[in-house]
């Protein structure tokens, strides 16, 4: 299923493996954890303000799909378009 991840200014857009969209929203949940964890070991840490501050976009998020969630299934999660404005805006999104 095609996903908008919407930020701020703009969005990336995602294929994610999953049937349906309740399934999203926990799918983030767990991420948002994951990546804002110091406990991770992760390449999305950011340390140019001397603190460690999670700084990811969409790329982040599929990562973290296919390493943790996806990682025995042949299906894996795809990142498909970066920083757009134009997108469908009938796909499910998730806020980050």
């Amino acid at each position: 299923m095609k996903v908008v991840l919407e930020f701020t200014y703009d969005a990336d857009i995602v294929s994610i493996p999953v049937e349906n969209t309740a399934d999203l929203k926990k799918l983030q949940n767990k991420f948002d954890k994951w990546i804002h964890s110091t406990d991770s070991n992760h390449p999305f840490w950011d340390y140019s303000s001397g603190s460690k501050v999670a700084c990811y976009r969409g790329d982040a998020f599929v990562y973290w799909l296919n390493e943790f969630i996806f990682k025995e299934s042949t299906e894996k999660a795809e990142f498909l378009e970066s920083e757009t404005n134009d997108y469908d805006k009938s796909l499910p999104s998730l806020w980050f």
